[in-house]
């Protein structure tokens, strides 16, 4: 899956200004998901 760096960029923005706690959890999550998702694709690129 291609995955568009401005997609991490936006989860990173909104966690940086996030001040609910549940939210900084499910940002973060989806972050690390993304992350791995781009790691993997450039794997494969190889």
């Amino acid at each position: 899956m291609k995955i568009p760096l401005n997609k991490i960029y936006e989860l990173e923005a909104l966690l940086n200004n996030c001040v609910d706690d549940d939210e900084a959890i499910l940002l973060e999550r989806e972050l690390e998901y993304f992350k791995e998702e781009v790691q993997t694709d450039e794997n494969y690129r190889d």
